[in-house]
């Protein structure tokens, strides 16, 4: 074993975390022994120490309030060169009453947000998270100085810490936080709070910042915040053009962003400028304009069907789908995005497709096998969710980890195991080389041509076609067909809203039903009916944190196991909390629970009955339910009915329809005359690689 440093801990029960345990040697990302650190949660904590490594033998000591450590996040992956890209417009800024410094009055958030290239995190001065409040302060730094070295940008530039903790964090104490730095006159860093969390809130949602004030073992608030780090990269007008997690929160890819909307912001202005030239307009640059309201959802058969009172179309039963903002939906967009959903050459090797995992003739989801199946045979750790109705989705995958179909599409296709490919440029030059997709993109984008916005847009586009309600059950009881269930399934809604508590979490409306509460519920499926005791492990002087047993072992590399909701928000409240899925068509979507392992929806019922798994989180909910053999029948039936009455009609409507066979493309080699030299072609360069080229769990 390599010799560990100065800087090492003695854990609870013998466990010793150190540097040089986290580090190994350099170049690689395995542990002192020699032992894989691995994917997921172990490279996750793995970061997370050696953070806390490389901040304290900086230091030397812990940092004194108002003095955070300059952590540097690892970076194995290369940054794009600036304007090599684009950045996509995601929502506007939220906005608020803030306050500042000595400043008597509040001033709204907007004129933070606006008139300049804004980045902006959300800190409290308390944090003491190496990879949250930190990190964030460490990077602006660190992007602040490269800024600086660039005169023309000083002015184009802002930064905006704003604290979500204003009952301890006044304006005063965000003024000794920023230090320097909040006087400095060289380049523009306002650190912000609010009079009140009423005053916050509004700010919070409309970023979708969550926060969660933690709590001792007597129930009384500390000053500890659980939040999950995002730092936001606004335009000029107000726009968030990036959102960064603590992955990729590094110096060079933020001020490569920044340069790229400068260099967007010069062309758009000597644009305009030319143009009011032209017609002998004065040519002084005028004020950057609000933002304008985003794109409304434009659905053909699902918005009309789903607003409609009448049993008439794919959607009755539905509640009105929510707009998703930027997402138009246009026929010809919507058969670009099958052509590329049942496209196996978008995978690194040819082999898998979108509709691999999601087949149509099985509810969208697989039937086949417990987990999904990537490329070269991988199995992945997660169930592949059903897409029917995902329009109506308000968060997306099992963990809840996005909330939108654009921004979803392109998970699957960077992920190690599943579609494996490296980078976004290696996707679209794939796809710009195919001759099958000559001028499709440019039709359907209005001249646009392929690249990170048009592949999401696109198979979103498609994937909100994917409806299927009307079923036996909505015309029961919203179409007023009294015979649409018989006798025994009617009997088996009385015992899903009564004696089953099921209605509880899947929830049914008196006009409309979506059958979940879009929640996150731990119900112990999954889990080895085990005790978990809970552990206070230090992991730095100063720094605890308390671990169940089962969490240690992950650490250590004994287990993989898969923690959920948790591994998005780092609340323990959420450990192997999972998303309530709707239960529309539910007896196409087997094996069921978010990693397959029950079989059979009567396995689902008997399940339930006990009370869920065993498990120190699951949700109080839960209880045993007493059911006899008619009552789990009859449920079981009633949740059959719930199919809708397209499903099998959607799918073959799906396939793609055979056309004739695209002519094999002839090798360079082939075409070239005898003795003609080679000549190299580079293509312009694509939006970059946003995710690191390690392999990652699925997180489907």
């Amino acid at each position: 074993m390599a010799a560990r440093n100065r800087w090492s801990w003695p854990g609870a029960d013998g466990l010793r975390i150190g540097c040089a345990d986290v580090a190994g040697s350099s170049g690689s990302r395995r542990g002192a022994a020699g032992k894989d650190a691995g994917p997921g949660i172990r490279a996750t904590v793995g970061a997370w120490l050696l953070a806390s490594c490389a901040a304290f033998a900086l230091a030397g000591a812990p940092p004194a309030a108002g003095q955070p450590v300059p952590i540097r996040p690892l970076q194995d992956f290369a940054a794009n060169p600036p304007g090599s890209y684009t950045l996509p417009v995601i929502q506007a800024a939220a906005d608020g009453w803030v306050l500042e410094g000595s400043r008597l009055w509040p001033r709204r958030l907007s004129a933070y947000t606006h008139g300049a290239i804004t980045l902006l995190s959300f800190v409290y001065t308390y944090c003491t998270d190496p990879v949250g409040c930190p990190l964030a302060y460490a990077t602006f730094v660190d992007v602040r100085e490269r800024v600086l070295a660039e005169p023309s940008l000083r002015a184009k530039v802002r930064f905006v810490s704003l604290s979500f903790d204003p009952t301890n964090d006044s304006p005063a104490a965000m003024q000794f936080y920023g230090g320097d730095y909040a006087r400095s006159r060289e380049l523009r860093w306002h650190f912000l709070t609010t009079s009140s969390m009423a005053r916050l809130k509004p700010i919070l949602d409309g970023f979708g910042q969550d926060v969660e004030v933690e709590r001792d073992a007597a129930g009384r608030p500390t000053r500890a915040i659980a939040h999950m780090l995002k730092v936001f990269l606004i335009d000029p007008r107000g726009q968030v053009r990036e959102v960064y997690g603590a992955e990729f929160l590094h110096p060079e890819v933020v001020f490569n962003d920044i340069l790229t909307l400068a260099l967007e912001a010069d062309r758009t202005e000597g644009q305009a400028a030319g143009a009011r030239f032209a017609s002998g307009e004065p040519t002084s640059i005028a004020p950057p304009s609000r933002p304008h309201a985003p794109d409304r959802l434009l659905t053909d058969p699902v918005a009309d069907a789903a607003a409609s009172s009448q049993p008439s179309g794919p959607a009755f039963g539905l509640p009105p789908p929510q707009a998703s903002a930027g997402l138009v939906v246009t026929p010809q967009r919507v058969e670009l995005g099958r052509k590329l959903f049942f496209d196996r050459r978008l995978s690194v090797n040819g082999t898998m497709s979108c509709a691999m995992c999601h087949v149509p003739e099985q509810g969208f989801t697989s039937n086949a096998s417990r987990t999904a199946v990537g490329i070269e045979g991988r199995s992945l750790r997660r169930n592949a969710p059903s897409l029917l109705n995902v329009a109506w989705r308000k968060t997306l995958f099992h963990d809840g980890r996005e909330s939108s179909l654009l921004r979803q599409a392109w998970q699957p296709l960077l992920h190690a195991d599943e579609m494996g490919n490296r980078s976004e440029r290696q996707v679209l030059d794939r796809i710009d080389a195919l001759p099958d997709y000559a001028g499709l993109f440019e039709r359907a984008f209005d001249g646009r041509r392929v690249s990170v916005e048009t592949v999401a847009a696109a198979l979103a586009a498609f994937e909100t076609t994917l409806v299927s309600a009307d079923s036996r059950f909505d015309r029961w009881r919203y179409g007023g067909d009294r015979e649409a269930l018989n006798a025994i399934e009617q009997r088996g809604f009385q015992v899903f809203t009564g004696k089953a508590r099921c209605a509880s979490c899947h929830l049914v409306g008196e006009r409309d039903a979506d059958f979940t509460d879009e929640g996150f519920h731990a119900t112990g499926g999954g889990l080895a009916s085990r005790p978990v005791p809970i552990r206070e492990v230090t992991l730095a002087p100063g720094l605890k944190a308390r671990l169940s047993a089962t969490e240690i072992a992950v650490i250590g590399g004994e287990i993989d196991e898969d923690l959920g909701r948790f591994e998005v928000t780092r609340r323990s409240a959420d450990r192997h909390a999972f998303r309530t899925p709707s239960l529309r068509n539910v007896s196409r979507s087997a094996p069921y629970m978010h990693d397959g392992s029950i079989a059979t929806l009567e396995e689902v019922v008997e399940f339930y009955d006990r009370g869920g798994g065993a498990s120190p989180q699951r949700s109080p909910r839960l209880v045993p339910l007493g059911l006899d053999a008619d009552d789990k029948a009859a449920l079981v039936a009633f949740l059959r009915s719930l199919d809708g009455a397209n499903v099998d009609a959607l799918a073959a409507k799906t396939r793609p329809r055979p056309g004739p066979a695209t002519p094999a493309r002839p090798s360079p080699a082939a075409a070239r005359p005898p003795g003609a030299t080679p000549v190299s072609l580079s293509r312009p360069t694509r939006p970059r690689q946003r995710r690191a080229p390690r392999a990652r769990r699925c997180r489907s």
